[in-house]
């Protein structure tokens, strides 16, 4: 059943607006910060959802091991993605929401729908990685020099964290790991 609510909305801050902060950081800084942000938020949101059609559609000698290893990726994204969007609040910003948004602001090209060979996956995944971290590493150096030390200081956090999951990933994609599949999927 679908009900239709004639509510008016009132928006009380756009998503372009920076409203003051308790940070003491000037407004134009935290607006800097905020549209720095913003993009790896859509790049770490994308990837997660990429990481989530991932563990739903493994299937393989390795199913349990890679599906509790996807699994874990989708959730490490989800709380890293949490900790820059409360970075963006914070700073007196809007945390991009949208997925379409989040999908537009992404570093990396999206996976297209539907389920490719294994490899071909987890390799889509591991260039997605490289890219955010190389976008973490430029974010992190420009924070510094911004003086947004606590941003930078999450983002430090964070590329650790990602740099761990896209190592372990090669080791997924070493040439004596995931042999083809002799006939592909219909």
């Amino acid at each position: 059943m679908n009900t239709t609510t004639n509510h008016s909305s009132i928006l009380r801050q756009a998503p372009d607006v920076i409203a003051d902060n308790v940070l003491r950081l000037e407004r134009d800084l935290a607006g800097s910060v905020v549209n720095d942000l913003n993009p790896l938020l859509g790049s770490l949101f994308t990837l997660f959802h990429q990481y989530q059609k991932h563990h739903w559609v493994v299937t393989g000698p390795q199913f349990g091991q890679l599906h509790d290893f996807l699994k874990d990726g989708y959730s490490e994204l989800h709380d890293q993605a949490d900790k820059v969007a409360e970075r963006i609040t914070a700073l007196g910003g809007v945390p991009v929401s949208t997925p379409a948004r989040q999908q537009e602001l992404a570093c990396f090209e999206t996976e297209p729908e539907g389920v490719f060979d294994l490899r071909q996956m987890l390799e889509h995944d591991l260039n997605a990685e490289g890219d955010i971290i190389s976008m973490l590493r430029v974010l992190i150096r420009r924070f510094n020099g911004l003086g947004d030390f606590a941003s930078e200081q999450i983002l430090r956090e964070i590329i650790v964290e990602r740099e761990e999951y896209a190592h372990h990933l090669e080791h997924y994609l070493a040439l004596e790991s995931l042999t083809r599949a002799m006939h592909p999927m219909l």
